[in-house]
């Protein structure tokens, strides 16, 4: 997590300057009490609703206010944001969901074809739900298809002296139920 705030301008590791927060409390097992009140995964976080939003935001203050950069095992709790690769801040949601654009590109859209705007957009959420396997973090290259064949938008391959009209599915042998396009 990013905070104006930190040491330094730093990143803080959360979940560690919990464990730091609660071993200077005198907490006998700190890092085991941090992964309950402060997970390190960003799933677990969401998941563990208010009390974790609560234990970081107490966390960041306690880092701000001590100065504190290592743990008690010497766990790095600051980094310096050169240093730090970012990562997707979720990167396995279980769904996601794109909410259909903004009114002024919806509008351009339906003017375009000649029709007024729906009554009904501003009334329910319209969305498309995306590829939620295929997350990848600010600066990361999104990695193509294993080989061209595996790629469906890549228009040259294959060459054009080897490609085959498509043809409709074929009934199994016996089966005697229509073939659906």
């Amino acid at each position: 997590m990013v905070q104006e705030g930190a040491p330094a301008g730093g990143i803080i590791d959360l979940n560690f300057a919990c464990a730091a927060k609660l071993a200077a409390q005198g907490e006998l097992q700190p890092q085991k009490l941090a992964g309950v009140f402060l997970p390190c995964d960003m799933r677990a976080f969401l998941d563990a609703g208010p009390g974790a939003m609560k234990t970081a935001r107490e966390t960041i203050a306690f880092c701000e206010q001590s100065g504190i950069r290592r743990g008690p095992n010497e766990e790095t709790l600051v980094y310096d944001p050169a240093v730090v690769m970012l990562l997707a801040p979720l990167p396995n949601p279980a769904s996601v969901r794109d909410f259909y654009a903004f009114e002024a590109h919806v509008k351009k859209g339906f003017e375009k074809r000649g029709e007024p705007m729906p009554a009904e957009w501003y009334q329910i959420p319209v969305y498309y739900r995306s590829g939620h396997h295929n997350i990848i973090g600010t600066g990361r290259t999104c990695p193509g298809p294993r080989s061209p064949r595996n790629s469906i938008t890549n228009s040259s391959w294959p060459p054009s002296s080897e490609r085959k009209a498509p043809t409709s599915p074929q009934p199994k042998r016996g089966n005697t139920s229509p073939v659906l396009p």
